[in-house]
């Protein structure tokens, strides 16, 4: 009896410390782990368009409007941005076109046209109001680009036409002439 007793508490304490001497790595791991977080998702800026990361791109863009719509094609980044029919500032739909080229230009390293469409959405149908073209030839994009911040648009002949504004007849319907154009809507 005594040696079966003698034999129970050998292989007790052996399981003890086989069980012991295995957990010490998991807590030293965990350990490690915890004073040095691993992140999931890793928040690197990505300098290449593909249609692959496309939407990831543009979803990091914090943007006022929606866009509708986005297409990349041979370097051709084409972008929708879709506005309310009866509020927005042209001035704020600006912000956001802004921000496109800053990311198309200086962030991204492969796109050599950027094509901006601003459309109204109203009872399911789209109005196109502006159209704008940068390319990434312009010469004003390697002078002028951090001017862009205090650009006007809509009211400077310069800036319509380093970005190649087109203004349609629903623009013109909403906010009048380009040139006489206002920052208040005809609609408020």
């Amino acid at each position: 009896m005594a040696v079966k007793k003698s034999f129970l508490t050998a292989c007790m304490w052996t399981l003890i410390i086989t069980l012991g001497a295995a957990w010490i790595p998991y807590m030293i791991r965990e350990k490690d782990n915890a004073a040095h977080p691993l992140a999931v998702f890793k928040q690197a800026p990505l300098r290449h368009m593909t249609n692959g990361n496309i939407v990831d791109i543009l979803i990091g863009v914090p943007l006022r409007e929606k866009i509708s719509h986005a297409e990349w094609n041979r370097s051709v980044l084409a972008i929708e941005l879709s506005v309310p029919a009866d509020s927005g500032r042209p001035e704020a739909w600006f912000e956001d076109v802004r921000k496109l080229i800053q990311v198309s230009f200086q962030q991204l390293d492969n796109v050599n046209r950027l094509l901006i469409q601003i459309v109204e959405w109203s009872s399911g149908n789209k109005k196109l109001l502006t159209a704008m073209d940068i390319r990434g030839s312009d010469e004003w994009l390697s002078v002028s680009l951090s001017q862009l911040d205090y650009a006007d648009p809509f009211h400077d002949e310069l800036w319509r036409e380093r970005l190649r504004v087109s203004f349609t007849s629903a623009w013109e319907e909403r906010f009048g002439k380009a040139s006489s154009f206002s920052a208040k809507s005809s609609k408020s």
